[in-house]
């Protein structure tokens, strides 16, 4: 009895067991194979390197399954991407080839037996890539970056295919998935990718600087304490709420901001010389611009030296509430920590810093009040509130302790009466504090 044998099974049985056929007549699905009814493709897509090679193979098989003795043809569709070499059989395919990469793009290699057809898709990449456009790109600008590749022999490639774009960060680099052109947002160093689809990648890192501000200032130069309007260009990013601007690196205090206008108050720098005018966090994009200032005073605020003495009872000149405030009932003076006077209004002439001074003026009827102010410097900072023929002083109010933010809240004003406003930061020796004051009628 022979050991090994052939079979030929109808299409409801199974082969099973392990025994070796005695020679290489294949085994049938459904009896001998019949017409050829489809192509059986070894890859849907393949990606190759241009100057390399990867292997395909197709072969044609009936309604059962079985591979027919169809020829099957390979052709290349577009051989200035991709070409055939090697045609030959190799099983499990009839027909078998490979693919050469020859240039940048995308392309097919098409299958055909006996009026069947169908392909696989072809992308051929770079060996190498470098991507080639600015190393800094403005806030609210755009620039188009491409790329240079290379073959396996380091010669360089033409062609057009599909490079995929992308940032390491949205919201300082915005880029066109499709073009590389990319739009700069938020400021600092970031990273462009870019992928070829038949395979390579490079990556670039760039600086988002500032844009230029392009509008207009209601004044170039003043001293502390002064507000100043930027308008907006007519074809620039809108201010909005979270909008922030500093004049030398120092934060100025918003007082107001409307889609076309914001108005700052000029923060004490230090130095008289022209410093740059920041603006960040602009519109939904984030945007940065900067422009120039100058500071008049280094230190000293419009109201100096009214609303900064070094004596209690000798409060020269300080300026009344309702003619200095902004729109918004604030006011914006500056604490110069690092000039001390001989005595604090409420120290008992201990050395400290110099106080600031603003006078309310209470109408027929008493009145209650509120008082906010913020420094820029935390510190001891204290609110006072006493009347101008000193019969009250030190008076009343809040002692804000280690606070940046300080409210005084239903402060009992009598009518007919004025009274001084004393903003007292205990920061001396400790630099220069911009303050924002608001005084409001409950």
């Amino acid at each position: 009895m022979r050991l090994g044998y052939k079979m030929v099974l109808g299409t409801a049985l199974l082969v099973t067991g392990t025994l070796a056929c005695p020679d290489d007549t294949p085994l049938y699905l459904g009896g001998p194979p019949g017409a050829a009814t489809s192509l059986q493709l070894s890859n849907s897509a393949v990606a190759v390197v241009v100057g390399d090679s990867v292997p395909i193979g197709a072969v044609a098989r009936d309604e059962a399954g079985n591979e027919t003795a169809t020829a099957v043809t390979l052709t290349a569709c577009n051989a200035a991407v991709a070409t055939l070499t090697g045609q030959g059989a190799g099983a499990p395919w009839s027909t078998t080839a490979f693919v050469k990469g020859v240039e940048l793009g995308t392309t097919c290699v098409r299958a055909a037996a006996d009026g069947l057809q169908d392909s696989i898709i072809v992308r051929t990449g770079p060996a190498g890539m470098l991507v080639v456009g600015p190393d800094t790109v403005g806030s609210g600008n755009t620039a188009t970056y491409t790329v240079n590749a290379v073959d396996v022999a380091g010669n360089a490639l033409s062609g057009a295919p599909e490079y995929e774009w992308s940032s390491s960060s949205k919201a300082q680099l915005a880029v066109a998935a499709a073009t590389g052109e990319a739009a700069g947002r938020g400021t600092g160093s970031v990273s462009i990718y870019v992928r070829a689809p038949g395979g390579g990648n490079a990556r670039k890192t760039l600086v988002v600087a500032p844009g230029v501000f392009g509008g207009t200032l209601s004044a170039s130069s003043a001293g502390p304490g002064a507000l100043i309007t930027a308008t907006k260009a007519a074809d620039g990013a809108s201010w909005d709420a979270d909008t922030k601007v500093s004049v030398g690196g120092v934060a100025a205090f918003v007082d107001l901001i409307t889609p076309s206008n914001l108005t700052f108050a000029v923060p004490a720098t230090g130095s008289t010389a022209q410093g740059v005018l920041a603006f960040s966090a602009i519109g939904p994009d984030q945007l940065a611009q900067n422009g120039t200032f100058t500071v008049t005073k280094a230190n000293e605020d419009l109201y100096s030296p009214g609303n900064i003495t070094n004596d209690c009872s000798d409060p020269t000149n300080a300026p009344d509430f309702s003619a200095v405030k902004s729109a918004l009932s604030w006011v914006y003076l500056v604490h110069d920590g690092t000039a001390q006077g001989s005595r604090g209004c409420q120290n008992s002439g201990a050395v400290t810093g110099y106080d600031h001074y603003l006078v309310y003026t209470t109408g027929a009827t008493d009145e209650v009040i509120d008082v906010e102010a913020r420094w820029t410097l935390s510190g001891d900072n204290d609110i006072i509130v006493c009347t101008t023929d000193y019969s009250s002083c030190p008076g009343f109010g809040f002692s804000g302790g280690t606070l940046a933010e300080l409210d005084a809240v239903n402060l009992q004003l009598a009518a007919n009466t004025s009274y001084f406003i004393i903003f007292s930061p205990w920061t001396a020796n400790a630099g220069v504090n911009n303050v924002r004051i608001k005084v409001t009628k409950d």
